[in-house]
């Protein structure tokens, strides 16, 4: 079956969250011990980082953050204002696509294929990540956790994607860096699934064997070459 629609996961497909995230919570640790915080710089980014990590649904909750640093600032406005302005000011610098994102939705589209995305993040999130890399115009589907209220690897968000695209499963490419969440989600639904190694965090490495994609590819560009082969 050959592919009409290419869906992409978000973070760490289309954009390197981790590493915009590493280096927010860096600059944030950083500005608050400049400001007055009484721990060292190494020991407060530790903290930070084992907070998001503890749970990695705390990557994606800029919330949850704003509120650790909160915490470790104990009431000193200061130190708690440094923070989350460093914080926020690191990662709209950092939000970028990765290369060649937006050449190859470019050459997806010129050829004729429907593109989209499903990913975990509220919708405002997502949106604003899109438009945040110049590339919110670019697909004619958008699933968040905000439409079905669902995670991936549930079906919903999967089904929903597809019931917009008007498109069977199969003649749907999905995209996405985590084997148990995206691959696993993605070919339960039926869709054709490719792993994007290159965003692979080594915590989720261990599931590419269990969770085996009909892809893999180690730069976005190389989705143009499946464009039009048949699955295997």
């Amino acid at each position: 079956m050959r592919i009409k629609a290419v869906i992409f996961d978000l973070d760490n497909t289309l954009l390197d969250f981790i590493k915009m995230k590493k280096l927010a919570t860096k600059d944030s640790a950083k500005a608050m011990v400049q400001a007055g915080l009484k721990m060292q710089e190494q020991e407060a980014y530790r903290q930070m980082r084992a907070f998001c990590y503890k749970n990695y649904r705390n990557m994606e909750s800029d919330t949850a953050f704003i509120k650790l640093m909160k915490q470790m600032s104990s009431g000193n406005v200061r130190v708690f204002a440094a923070g989350v302005h460093a914080y926020n000011t690191t990662r709209s610098m950092h939000l970028r696509p990765y290369p060649q994102v937006k050449e190859t939705l470019r050459m997806l589209r010129k050829r004729g294929i429907r593109t989209g995305v499903i990913t975990d993040a509220p919708g405002v999130k997502a949106w604003q990540r899109l438009f945040a890399c110049g590339i919110g115009g670019y697909f004619d589907v958008v699933v968040t956790r905000d439409d079905t209220r669902r995670r991936k690897p549930h079906q919903l968000p999967f089904r929903a994607a597809v019931r917009k695209l008007k498109l069977r499963p199969n003649e749907i490419l999905f995209i996405g860096d985590q084997p148990h969440r995206d691959i696993r989600g993605a070919r339960r639904a039926g869709m054709q699934t490719c792993l994007a190694a290159y965003g692979l965090q080594n915590e989720f490495a261990h599931y590419a064997e269990k969770y085996r994609a009909d892809y893999v590819i180690g730069n976005v560009r190389d989705i143009l070459k499946l464009v039009g082969r048949k699955r295997r």
